[in-house]
């Protein structure tokens, strides 16, 4: 099916099938991320989910590579490092101000 049939995309939004498909990714996808992130605050600290949700591009990137095949660049490869330096320094802070070590 050529969706640039008459230079413009307004026949792509015809097909129920499309709307079907952005009322999921909108609805279903969208809600339970949001549902599942404020049901994990009963159980973890709020601290955990936050670094976990900063985890999440390093994450999406990991299993595109193992799952879809897809290649990482080296300027994925950096944000990814400087994503888990971030985590990983708040880790390291948390636990010397648990500690009282005030260095």
């Amino acid at each position: 099916r050529n969706l640039m049939n008459n230079n413009c995309l307004c026949n792509l939004f015809e097909d129920s099938t499309v709307w079907l498909i952005i009322l999921y990714l909108a609805v279903a996808c969208t809600a339970a991320g949001y549902l599942l992130q404020n049901l994990s605050l009963r159980y973890i600290s709020p601290k955990a989910v936050a670094l976990l949700q900063c985890a999440c591009p390093v994450l999406t990137a990991v299993f595109s590579f193992i799952l879809l095949h897809e290649k990482l660049t080296v300027a994925g490869f950096v944000g990814a490092g400087i994503i888990l330096l971030g985590i990983m320094a708040e880790i390291l802070q948390g636990e010397k101000e648990s500690t009282g070590d005030k260095r």
